[in-house]
């Protein structure tokens, strides 16, 4: 059995995983330094349930093999560490310690509850939109069709069996444009990039199906999430111009035609649509965000009219 070392400056930590490390200690700390010393270290980073091997002799026997020797001169010492990670989703410095560290055990799964979930988000969603709009209400087709873009696109920010994205708060899946530019969105085959502290790394696919690293955004609660999302669609000359029409298959088009995502818009119109009837069941709403079959080409020919008409200006991106 071989370990996968996090490469990088920085190490993402996702709550409930396990870890584990090789650390070297030079120095001072390698005199004086002791196990306990260095287990307390970890639980004051955030770790919980530390364990600390002084030898490889100590090791349990599915410790990686490339994993079990520290080359030290006579004034360093090795040790290894296994702990779990307590804390929210997070990316910590490399200390120049850790010789290497990788994860061990995922997270447990967690069940999410999108029954509750559902009427917060339509709670939350309202609040977001007495900041953004003062003194004004949203249609019912309007607020369903911004909940289902967000339940489609992030699960409202708790999508069960991704413990990556869990927590971050993101309803629409809205990258960071400046964390994107400053990594160059690696392929889906390079390490994970360091996206900086209010976004995280998770692997997107181009229209070709190719996987690349984008760097999402990270909110402090469900309401930010919901008000960039707002912000972001009201943005989009096309998307905020559908937003009200409880027609899935213009407001995919419209989506589209705004670059908010690169899915064939007819197909993403059927999900849409399939997502809608999910968020009305939660919310206990009537469904009014619905496909509407056979009109596609009016969608395709009116913004394409409207690109031309505006010299492509209308070519906005969430990203």
């Amino acid at each position: 059995m071989m370990a996968t070392p996090i490469v990088g400056p920085n190490i993402p930590l996702l709550k409930g995983a396990v870890y584990r490390a090789r650390v070297r200690l030079s120095g001072a700390e390698s005199v004086f330094g002791t196990a306990n010393a260095l287990r307390s270290k970890f639980e004051d980073l955030g770790f919980s349930g530390v364990v600390v091997f002084g030898s490889a002799n100590e090791l349990p026997p599915n410790w990686p093999q490339d994993q079990r020797t520290i080359e030290t001169s006579s004034l360093e010492s090795g040790y290894f560490a296994e702990g779990t990670w307590a804390k929210p989703n997070d990316s910590l410095p490399r200390p120049s310690e850790i010789v290497a560290i990788w994860q061990h055990q995922a997270p447990p799964r967690l069940k999410v509850d999108y029954a509750a979930l559902g009427k917060q988000a339509r709670a939350e969603l309202l609040l977001a939109w007495a900041f953004e709009f003062p003194d004004t209400e949203p249609a019912l087709e309007t607020l369903q069709a911004i909940l289902t873009i967000g339940y489609f696109e992030g699960k409202w920010g708790m999508p069960e069996g991704d413990p990556v994205w869990q927590g971050s708060n993101n309803w629409g899946a809205v990258q960071d444009q400046a964390a994107n530019l400053r990594t160059g969105k690696p392929k889906g085959s390079e390490p994970e990039p360091d996206c900086g502290p209010t976004a995280f790394a998770h692997i997107d696919h181009d229209k070709r199906g190719n996987p690349y690293w984008g760097c999402f955004r990270k909110y402090v609660s469900m309401r930010e999430g919901a008000r960039d999302l707002i912000r972001v669609l009201h943005r989009m000359p096309h998307a905020w111009g559908a937003i009200d029409s409880g027609d899935a298959t213009k407001l995919a088009f419209a989506m589209h035609a705004d670059r908010y995502f690169e899915l064939e818009p007819a197909e993403y119109a059927k999900r849409l649509a399939a997502a809608a009837k999910t968020v009305a069941a939660l919310t206990g709403d009537p469904l009014v965000v619905k496909y509407k079959k056979g009109r596609a080409w009016l969608w395709v020919f009116g913004f394409a009219v409207a690109g031309v008409g505006t010299g492509g200006a209308w070519w906005y991106q969430r990203k």
